[in-house]
């Protein structure tokens, strides 16, 4: 094999014949030279080996070296073997073993050598679609069972369904075991409300009184309703006049004449109620307009 180093002004590499290389996967080995002798430059004009025999087989390299010499390994073909997925590997190597059986002698290697060749990859064929095979076979049977799975599933509950019913019907409690079922556990008794605490009351510009409260309650109580609960005149006796969904009551019918007034107010939560809250007294005077104006409020 000559190797072409045209345009790169050393002619000591000119018309250079070279020994084949083994096949490697590159297609040149650097070698040591002593016809060049300078250091590494890049050439306007790439460097070119042409191997004897394999016809249309180019390689260019960009640069060259000028302390080594590049020589033709022989007989690799641009890509090697892939690395790459099973499948495609093994089109590869069906497709070489038919293209080296055609004349393997002219490529270095015998009759017998290729067969053998071929029958691993007979073997390996076989193998593959074996494999291929059985992970289609068991992706099929694992959708088969998650169908046989998922009807099983649904009929027993509806059997479970149609037991419960019979037995909560019947009040016969003793055929849960008879089931071999788990009988529905009781529900949990929700806690009552808790009482609102920390009533305030105020005059608005109008003289309507406004009374204000907190209250916190227990986990899963909500939707809570307050009742409001009047009193006059310390007598004592509280009488429902309304129930609110906020923490605030406006009472706009406090009588003329009323000295004082008290509030008691309940926290209700379904059939639920807390204990009335401490009560709250509140106690007026006249302005000079004629009006309520408020003295104190107490609670009690």
């Amino acid at each position: 094999m000559q190797l072409s180093a045209e345009g790169l002004g050393n002619p000591c590499a000119l018309g250079e014949t070279v020994p084949p290389c083994p096949i490697s996967e590159n297609a040149y080995e650097r070698v040591a030279s002593p016809c060049f002798t300078n250091s590494y430059g890049h050439s306007s004009r790439p460097f070119v080996g042409t191997p004897t025999g394999d016809v249309g087989m180019f390689v260019s390299m960009p640069y060259v070296s000028r302390t080594h010499k590049y020589v033709w390994k022989g007989g690799v073909v641009v890509p090697n073997i892939p690395n790459t997925s099973n499948s495609l590997l093994l089109a590869w190597m069906e497709q070489h073993a038919d293209l080296w059986g055609v004349a393997p002698t002219t490529l270095g290697l015998s009759t017998q050598v290729v067969a053998n060749f071929k029958g691993l990859v007979g073997e390996s064929r076989t193998a593959f679609d074996s494999a291929n095979a059985i992970r289609l076979a068991s992706k099929q049977a694992t959708v088969a069972q998650n169908e046989a799975f998922r009807d099983m599933k649904r009929e027993a509950s509806d059997l479970v369904s149609t037991i419960k019913s019979f037995i909560e019907q019947s009040g016969n409690t003793k055929l849960w075991a008879d089931a071999g079922l788990e009988p529905p556990a009781p529900r949990g008794e929700t806690p009552p409300p808790n009482a609102p605490y920390q009533l305030s009351g105020t005059l608005d510009s109008e003289g309507n009184l406004i009374v204000k409260w907190k209250a916190t309650q227990p986990q899963g109580v909500s939707n809570v309703i307050y009742s409001i609960r009047r009193a006059f005149n310390n007598t004592g006796t509280y009488a429902l006049i309304d129930t609110v969904g906020g923490k605030k009551f406006i009472d706009t019918t406090v009588p003329t004449g009323t000295t004082s007034v008290s509030y008691t107010i309940t926290a209700k939560h379904g059939t639920n109620m807390s204990e009335p809250s401490e009560s709250l007294t509140l106690r007026f005077g006249r302005n000079l307009g004629g009006g309520f104006t408020l003295v104190r409020d107490e609670a009690a």
